[in-house]
């Protein structure tokens, strides 16, 4: 193909596999569960990711809980997202 240029990663163990997915889908999915948003292809993407890489990506991955904001619901990330403060 005439002027193509492939400029993707050209392995598996790219960090656009190895970073993306679990420090941002599975961050994706965390709040689409927190806020009742169901998220299937963020999910099946995680799962795809994690088979073709051998990895857990849900349980080594960052979400809101383990970023100290589980279970504070739609409110809660608003005041967050306003105030840069956990809500109490």
């Amino acid at each position: 193909m005439q002027g193509y240029c492939a400029t993707g990663p050209d392995a598996l163990q790219s960090r656009y596999l190895t970073e993306d997915i679990p420090y941002a889908l599975v961050l994706a999915s965390s709040i689409g569960t927190e806020v009742g948003v169901r998220t299937p292809v963020i999910d099946g993407s995680i799962a795809i990711g994690g088979a073709m890489l051998g990895r857990d990506f849900v349980a080594e991955g960052r979400t809101l809980a383990s970023l100290g904001l589980g279970g504070v619901g739609v409110e809660g990330l608003r005041r967050y997202a306003e105030t840069g403060r956990f809500p109490a």
